[in-house]
């Protein structure tokens, strides 16, 4: 794949990466299709220029660089007709559920847009390239340590692991196509000036809050990067040909990733959300007489992020920093600047983001 002008069809452009990709690839001079759903052409572009406009400093972007197409990954063709896929040289695939508590939406949006994205491809006269955006959550060994991208998948596992390891075995699989997997870590909305994108996990931390004492290793490490990391890094890599690794990590790595402890550290210096934490380490739920409904409800919800939280897991970023060298986007620690997403957050609107499906 060479470096001539992109035509780059994005999946997922008004969600968190995506929203923030796009201008990324267009101020890299890059032709965009953002594929958005909708019954209604104005709508569906209205709702992507809303997002757009959500980026804190996204890059200066001609907007008629940018067309919106109704489509849909779990259709045929992604929903799309052929004057809308004429001229695409990549697809960059960043829809998805990433819902932990619900199976079936993540096998449905995930596994099976990844057989429509690649059906796809080896349809259209001159195969695009397919940049797979997945998660390094695929690995959670149970051990914890540095995890390599050849590592073999095991340890922790939900749904929607389960799911994008099934979607990644199938581009794996498709030798015949270009195919690029890229795997961010923990992704948080910093830069993004968006409520509901600020909690997408952050609101585990006022949850934690309320809760009090919580069954988490404060030597725990997090591998938590910044949504204008990934894009930036998502952006570069899309204008350069295909690496000779084809999955990478997109993730701060043992050098910017930060403890459970060093987190609640930070946040505490500017007195937010953590008067009441006290982290009791890996274990059961500490025993704290009768939970009132609203408490066990919320601390239901947190088991299904309890043993993200002390996996204690850091990605490797070594095949990612090779290439990009000096062009890599800076990856702030998370302790600097986790303060400034949460302060987007109210306590109730955590205990609210507690009961989404």
């Amino acid at each position: 794949m060479g470096h001539g002008r992109r035509t780059i069809l994005v999946t997922g452009g008004t969600g968190i990466i995506g929203g923030s990709l796009i201008p990324e690839l267009v101020g890299r001079g890059a032709s965009v299709r953002a594929l958005v759903r909708g019954d209604a052409l104005e709508p569906a572009r209205h709702r992507l220029m809303e997002r757009l406009a959500k980026n804190v400093a996204p890059p200066s972007v001609d907007p008629e660089a940018i067309r919106t197409c109704l489509g849909d990954t779990t259709r045929p063709s992604l929903g799309l007709d052929r004057g809308e896929l004429a001229g695409v040289t990549d697809i960059v695939h960043c829809s998805g559920s990433t819902a932990f508590k619900d199976d079936e939406p993540g096998w449905s949006d995930n596994l099976l847009s990844a057989r429509r994205v690649i059906a796809l491809a080896r349809s259209m006269h001159h195969a695009p390239r397919v940049i797979y955006v997945s998660t390094a959550s695929v690995r959670i060994p149970h051990a914890g340590g540095t995890v390599r991208e050849d590592d073999p998948f095991d340890g922790f596992t939900n749904g929607y692991i389960e799911s994008k390891r099934a979607a990644e075995a199938l581009y794996v699989a498709a030798t015949d196509l270009d195919v690029l997997i890229l795997r961010p870590s923990i992704v948080i909305g910093q830069g993004i000036n968006d409520k509901r994108m600020a909690r997408s996990l952050l609101w585990v931390i006022p949850a934690m809050a309320m809760l009090g004492d919580v069954p988490i290793d404060a030597h725990s490490r997090l591998d938590l990067v910044t949504v204008g990391f990934v894009a930036g890094s998502i952006a570069r890599l899309a204008m350069r040909p295909t690496p000779r690794h084809r999955v990478l990590h997109v993730s701060a790595g043992p050098s910017a990733s930060a403890t459970c402890g060093e987190v609640v550290a930070a946040l505490a210096r500017r007195d937010l959300f953590v008067d009441q934490i006290r982290l009791h380490g890996a274990g059961p739920w500490p025993t704290s007489g009768r939970l009132t409904k609203l408490k066990a409800q919320v601390r239901e919800a947190m088991d299904f992020y309890v043993p993200f939280l002390n996996a204690d897991v850091v990605y490797a970023r070594d095949r990612l920093d090779g290439i990009l060298g000096a062009e890599l986007p800076a990856c702030p620690p998370v302790t600097d600047y986790v303060h400034r997403v949460l302060s987007l957050i109210s306590k109730d609107e955590a205990i609210e983001e507690s009961h989404r499906p």
